[in-house]
């Protein structure tokens, strides 16, 4: 079935069928279908505390999934416009996190910087890559919101491109909504804290995080929008017990895209009406088109979740998907795997999960969610792209699971 065919006649649009890299000379937050990885890993935080090569596998993996590489060195290479040298400076800009509102910052900054130095056959020098956070001096351009003026500091500044790293967390102040990618740009500005940002952060003509985030510097030099949603903070900040952790990693170069999954993140964890209609505001004013910084419409949205064994993963995308609250994991059973869909939202009548094969044949069909690899005969199928259609009353959902690939 072609993937032009099979969305036209998806009752609700299904996940987009390619899995492709993002080519280099991608603009940031300018692809026409944005594509959102989750890397999901229940291990990776126990006890209130990460478990570093647990987390080195999320990171990795999901670069390798943002990319389309299957190696390593070459995801993270692909990562950026122009080829890495070794004299490429890269920033990961980070959330200041010393308050306490994530127990696993660090863990992610490392992953991070880990990757990017198995670059260029793993030569790519470690101290080319640096760290900022939310303290410094302003350097080179500036701009102004609301008759304030801004600099950007000179970690930016004096970077070849940077990562930007958030974590997930509910912000203090209401009129702040919450913490993602958008806001932790504030911090690569000089004098971020006076009212000309946070009295405009729901400006309908001025809105301030749209702004900041559309300087031409940054859409330049950010190559990824990252989301530390393994430990959260879905109140008012520092990290609680209350909390609770998503076990999640969240990416795209999308970075409202990111920012909308992250929302979801917080919500499902139990984010505050008032801060909700914030952060919903926020996130309407970033996708105006003119800021061109991306979608935070689903249905734009191609969200691939991975987690362990990480040869399998699952394509989702869309209203319908969203509204069911479906999620899926990939779990280890007798030695193999299989595919485990829940529909956090309940259904209003039977519910039917079909696997078709890339010819469009169908393999397996139950009234079970979950599906282990064979076909009703109990035949391993070989690795591939396969199709799922899961009927949950009057809603239909559609995608992708690539298995063993």
């Amino acid at each position: 079935m072609k993937r032009r065919t099979f969305l036209k006649t998806s009752a609700i649009a299904g996940a987009a069928l390619s899995l492709g890299p993002i080519g280099r000379g991608t603009a940031f937050g300018q692809q026409a279908k944005s594509r959102v990885v989750i890397a999901t890993d229940p291990q990776c935080f126990v006890n209130n505390a990460t478990v570093a090569t647990r987390v080195q596998d999320m990171v990795d993996h999901m670069v390798m999934s943002i990319t389309g590489q299957s190696a390593k060195a070459a995801a993270y290479e692909a990562l950026f416009p122009k080829p890495v040298t070794s004299s490429t400076k890269i920033l990961i800009k980070y959330n200041e996190s010393s308050g306490g509102y994530s127990l696993s910052m660090t863990a992610v900054q490392k992953a991070l910087t880990s990757g990017l130095t198995s670059m260029l056959n793993g030569t790519f020098p470690s101290k080319n890559i640096s760290a900022y956070g939310n303290n410094g001096q302003g350097a080179g351009s500036s701009f102004s919101v609301a008759s304030t003026t801004y600099q950007i500091v000179s970690a930016i500044a004096n970077c070849d491109y940077f990562i930007n790293l958030a974590v997930c967390w509910a912000v203090g102040s209401n009129t702040a909504g919450v913490t993602l990618t958008l806001k932790n740009m504030m911090g690569a500005l000089n004098g971020t804290l006076s009212a000309g940002i946070h009295s405009n952060f729901l400006s309908s003509s001025a809105p301030s995080l749209s702004i900041v985030n559309s300087q031409p510097m940054f859409k330049a030099k950010q190559v990824l929008a990252v989301i530390d949603a393994i430990s959260i903070c879905s109140h008012n900040g520092p990290f609680t017990p209350a909390d609770g952790a998503a076990y999640s990693i969240i990416a795209s170069k999308d970075m409202v895209a990111a920012d909308y999954q992250g929302f979801l993140v917080l919500k499902n964890k139990g984010l505050t009406s008032d801060r909700i209609a914030v952060a919903t505001t926020i996130l309407n004013s970033a996708a105006i088109p003119s800021y061109g910084l991306g979608t935070n419409n689903p249905n734009n949205m191609d969200v691939v979740s991975i987690s362990p064994p990480w040869n399998t993963t699952v394509v989702r995308s869309g209203a319908g998907a969203e509204r069911l609250g479906l999620s899926s994991t990939v779990e280890k059973i007798d030695g193999g795997r299989r595919v485990v869909f829940k529909l956090q939202n309940g259904s209003s009548g039977p519910v039917e999960l079909s696997m078709y094969a890339p010819n469009g044949g169908t393999i397996w069909s139950g009234n079970v969610l979950e599906w282990d690899g064979k076909t009703l005969a109990g035949l391993k199928v070989p690795p591939g792209d396969y199709m799922y259609c899961i009927r949950a009353g009057r809603d239909v959902v559609r995608g992708k699971v690539r298995w063993g690939l």
